[in-house]
């Protein structure tokens, strides 16, 4: 496929609502220059869709900052928008984080505080972009989170998906309750659906951080309900329970960035970059580069462009368990479990209901018996399970089951107490008179 000077080759990611494919274009000196191109998902493409996919353009394209990916054109057709982006040789800390948990090798402290601390700044320019008069834009990312921070092979680490930033002036906005972004990620006044500010944002990275040092989820639940529960009220433990090696200071920065109260988290992202590069010192860009490519060698040749003389794609699909995801969807989704185990629950009971019946039934019938003052038989009708009169003695239904009736019914038993039997005596023999 093509679209303008480009030619699109296949998707490198998909997420909830976008894909991400490499496309290649003449590089003006007879070369081709390979470019990554956002665009709407097919199935979720729609004129909303597309508003917030072109405000995400404007929105990135007034951050000039090495540590957000950059915007490079905006390409739109009858109906599709195309957002080319540059191209990063490199893998997500969704992927690195993986690869630490399969191979019970975590990442460098080092090489930790480099990306975070390059996430952080690209986060600040974020917060402080302006407009073209000099307004301040109130960007607010929203959606921090492992498979938006991207780290390339020349150690640079790289802030992605503004789709749901939230700016001044946005041509589309979030509805209530139709947040979108990452569960896990969100801060807490960001799930209780309160206004959101750059602190946000900073405890999304202490998230982040927090996963990166512990190579664990740290709020890990398949369930969207109970993952909301665990941000809003479940403790948080300090990493090093899970972390050899990890300076105190290194532990109250991660706490303090994972405060319930914005107030207390810390200002800005270029205040909270400073002092963990002073808690840990970053590593080079040169040794960060050679650490990424040597953990995404293995999966780079699987996902090769068909691209004469080009380095695979690193990037890889988030995982489902990070998608995007609507607060609505995760309690209609917990309704319709609390409505499934109310109707088996009535299920149990009807079932139990019956089998009453049956029992009660099968009793009365047993023990039907003939009346005493007109003769007439009780009978047990099963279907209304109550006891009816039969009409008359002489109805063949009564004579018929008189003898069953009558076999049926018990012997009565009396209360006065067995006769004694008289003792046994032994016989007694005549004597024999003596003769004289």
């Amino acid at each position: 496929m093509r679209i303008g000077p480009y030619s699109l080759h296949g998707t490198i990611a998909a997420g909830g609502f976008g894909q991400v494919d490499y496309a290649t274009t003449d590089d003006g000196r007879g070369g081709t220059r390979l470019v990554a191109v956002k665009r709407m998902r097919a199935d979720r493409s729609n004129d909303e869709a597309l508003a917030m996919l072109a405000d995400e353009a404007r929105l990135v394209s007034r951050i000039r900052h090495p540590n957000v990916i950059g915007v490079l054109d905006v390409i739109r057709t009858e109906n599709e928008l195309f957002v080319v982006m540059e191209y990063v040789d490199g893998e997500t800390l969704a992927f690195f984080l993986r690869r630490a948990q399969k191979t019970r090798e975590p990442i460098p402290l080092s090489i930790v505080s480099a990306i975070v601390v390059g996430a952080l700044e690209g986060l600040h320019a974020a917060h402080e972009a302006v407009d073209e008069n000099g307004a301040p834009l109130g960007i607010v990312h929203r959606d921090v989170s492992l498979p938006n921070i991207m780290v390339g092979t020349d150690g640079r680490a790289r802030l992605l998906d503004f789709g749901v930033a939230k700016a001044e002036g946005r041509l589309q906005s979030t509805s209530i309750g139709e947040l979108k972004g990452k569960l896990a990620y969100m801060a807490p006044e960001q799930l209780a659906l309160e206004p959101v500010t750059p602190r946000s944002d900073l405890y999304a990275v202490g998230v982040v951080l927090w996963e990166l040092i512990a190579s664990r989820r740290l709020f890990d639940s398949p369930d969207g309900a109970t993952t909301i529960e665990k941000v809003l009220k479940g403790p948080i433990e300090p990493p090093s329970r899970y972390a050899s090696n990890v300076p105190l200071a290194l532990e109250q920065l991660v706490l303090r960035s994972l405060s319930r109260n914005p107030a207390d988290r810390y200002a800005t992202g270029a205040e909270m970059a400073a002092e963990l590069a002073a808690c840990i010192q970053p590593a080079e860009p040169a040794e960060i580069g050679h650490w990424v490519a040597a953990a995404g060698e293995d999966t780079a040749a699987k996902r090769r462009p068909a691209v004469p003389g080009r380095r695979a794609p690193m990037v890889t699909v988030p995982d489902a368990q990070l998608a995007d995801e609507t607060i609505n969807e995760v309690f209609v989704r917990r309704d319709q479990r609390l409505r499934i185990a109310a109707l088996v629950a009535a299920g149990v009971l009807l079932l139990l209901a019956a089998a009453v019946v049956v029992v009660v039934s099968l009793r009365a019938r047993g023990s039907t018996t003939e009346t005493e003052d007109s003769g007439a038989l009780a009978l047990v009708d099963p279907d209304a399970a109550s006891v009816v009169g039969s009409a008359s003695p002489d109805a063949p239904e009564a004579s018929a089951l008189a003898p069953l009736a009558e076999a049926s019914a018990p012997a009565p038993i009396s209360s006065a107490p067995p006769a004694k039997k008289p003792p046994s005596r032994p016989p007694r023999w005549p004597r024999r008179r003596k003769s004289p």
